[in-house]
């Protein structure tokens, strides 16, 4: 199982443009795999990011369920 709470994982992104936008994952589920951290929105000329640290319980076929992209996944190979 993942241990969320003791990576105190911290993203930082960096835009073109203005400050750096940093996410501190201070919430954490042991139970979830997977963690969303932002989303990111197009809204025209900029982006928008949202502060998400949303933890899944599945893989990224649930995250995508989730968030509604429409996806579609399959097994990758090297």
């Amino acid at each position: 199982m993942p241990n969320w709470a003791a990576a105190d994982g911290v993203v930082t992104m960096h835009p073109a443009s203005g400050a750096p936008i940093e996410v501190r994952l201070d919430e954490s589920d042991p139970r979830a795999p997977m963690c969303a951290i932002a989303l990111l929105t197009n809204t025209g000329n900029d982006l928008t990011v949202n502060r998400e640290v949303r933890y899944v319980h599945g893989g990224q076929d649930l995250l995508d369920r989730e968030y509604g992209w429409g996806m579609e996944w399959g097994r990758g190979r090297k």
